[in-house]
């Protein structure tokens, strides 16, 4: 009996062969069906991936991947699960083995783009990206997503121009809106065109709290702060667990003098989570608002203790301590903020205006030069050394600094009215009264007292 062919074949021979009718096949364009059990199992891990059982639907994909090797969706599959378990090679290695098996399946690019996302591979995200929008340039989500990447390479322009195609293929994607509203508020300036894209994203979902958010942070930025607690009001009401919603809606309510409502939100902000350095900060600026200068200094000290290297919390603390009339330890904090920032023209100013207080005009003239030497266009810091001047007795230096003041600034009434007071002083009765007179125009109500007492006949 003639012996058959096929038994000289062994298990790894009869694979081979059936890898090459299926390569031949896919030249020849045929479809290849995929074996019932493996669709089977591909179900299965589906369910469990929804189910948030990651590492079970990785075992079931591996499964089926062993059933039809040729499973570009299982592979797939096993890569978005290993990537919720961070075993980002492995992911990796399922997307590529997918493109491998077919270059022409825009999906897979799209989640290997997604993955490079993550893993700060911007470049290489968007080459995916690109390459799943060459291959489907219908698909919205891979426009969005590339816009994502985009901004993270600092390219808004494109970035915006991925949003509007979004929006192109699909007029009623919430998200887009939102991306794109965000990205013309904080990276483009485009505060109306932020707002005109968040009021559609509300329009067509009015139950996302980030939505509101966002537009209230808009508000606030443009000075609408009743409209900007409305909003946060919204957002809280979807959520009551994110603790900046609460920080955003203190900022709001301290501008519109609410203090203790904003004292309120800080405080809920810090239960939420008291992490926060600026939490502290923001309700240690409402108390010394409402004249709680000891609740002040606390929460500025707590700021301090967690961002020691912030000149403008002891600037703050330091402010909060003079109303106490602690000099000796305000001037400490603003010694330590000029240490930090030994630049800053208005630090030195703050501590000028407290070593007068504390009748040390010396240290406040060295001050006030100080400020001048590092910004000669202020005029307040040439008011501040007038005034200075004035109250030491150097009448001319006086005049000098207010002429100054003026020459910057000549609206500024107060100067005409302490210039005056110093002609005054130096027997210059007509230039004070002149002064005087200009003061009162502007309105400074306490000019006309001067003319009536020293300008008569």
């Amino acid at each position: 009996m003639e012996e058959n062919n096929l038994a000289k074949f062994d298990g790894n021979q009869i694979q081979k062969v059936a890898d090459a009718i299926a390569i031949t096949d896919k030249i020849l364009g045929k479809e290849i069906p995929i074996p019932e059990e493996a669709e089977k199992l591909y179900a299965e891990a589906d369910a469990k991936y929804d189910l948030k059982e990651f590492k079970a639907a990785t075992e079931l994909l591996t499964k089926a991947i062993a059933v039809y090797p040729e499973y570009t969706r299982a592979f797939n599959l096993r890569g978005l699960a290993k990537k919720k378990i961070k075993d980002f090679d492995g992911a990796m290695e399922d997307f590529n083995k997918s493109i491998t098996i077919d270059p022409k399946k825009a999906v897979s690019y799209y989640h290997r783009g997604y993955l490079k996302d993550d893993l700060k591979d911007y470049n290489g995200a968007v080459e995916d990206f690109t390459e799943a929008i060459s291959l489907n340039p219908d698909d919205e989500d891979f426009y969005r997503y590339r816009g994502l990447s985009k901004e993270y390479l600092k390219d808004y322009e494109g970035a915006l121009v991925d949003y509007n195609n979004a929006i192109s293929i699909k007029p009623d994607y919430t998200r887009a809106y939102y991306l794109r509203g965000k990205l013309k508020y904080y990276r483009l300036d485009d505060n109306l065109g932020a707002l005109d894209d968040y009021n559609k994203a509300i329009e067509l979902d009015s139950t996302d709290e980030d939505f509101y958010y966002e537009r209230g942070v808009v508000k606030h930025n443009q000075s609408d702060y009743h409209g900007a607690i409305e909003d946060f009001d919204k957002s809280i009401e979807l959520d009551g667990s994110e603790y900046f919603y609460f920080n955003s809606r203190g900022l709001s309510k301290h501008e519109v003098e609410d203090f203790q409502g904003a004292i309120e939100d800080f405080d809920k902000a810090i239960e939420l989570d008291d992490y926060w350095e600026e939490f502290y900060f923001n309700r240690g600026l409402s108390k010394k608002e409402i004249q709680d200068n000891d609740g002040a200094v606390e929460d500025f000290t707590v700021a301090i203790e967690k961002d020691y290297d912030n000149p403008i919390y002891y600037i703050a603390r330091g402010s909060a301590k003079s109303a106490l009339q602690d000099y000796e330890e305000a001037i400490e904090d603003y010694d330590f903020a000029i240490h930090l920032k030994p630049d800053e023209a208005a630090f030195y100013n703050i501590r000028g205006l407290v070593k007068v207080d504390f009748k040390d005009f010396q240290g406040a003239l060295d001050d006030y030069n100080q400020c001048i030497k590092l910004n000669p266009t202020d005029a307040v810091y040439y008011y501040n050394r007038g005034h200075l001047k004035l109250l030491t007795v150097d009448n001319k230096g006086a005049i000098s600094d207010y002429n100054q003041t003026i020459a910057l600034d000549p609206r500024d009434a107060n100067s005409y009215l302490e210039r005056g007071a110093a002609k005054y002083d130096l027997h210059d009765k007509i230039g004070a009264c002149k002064d005087w007179s200009i003061s009162g125009e502007l309105g400074n109500m306490r000019a006309y007292d001067l003319i009536e007492q020293y300008c008569g006949n």
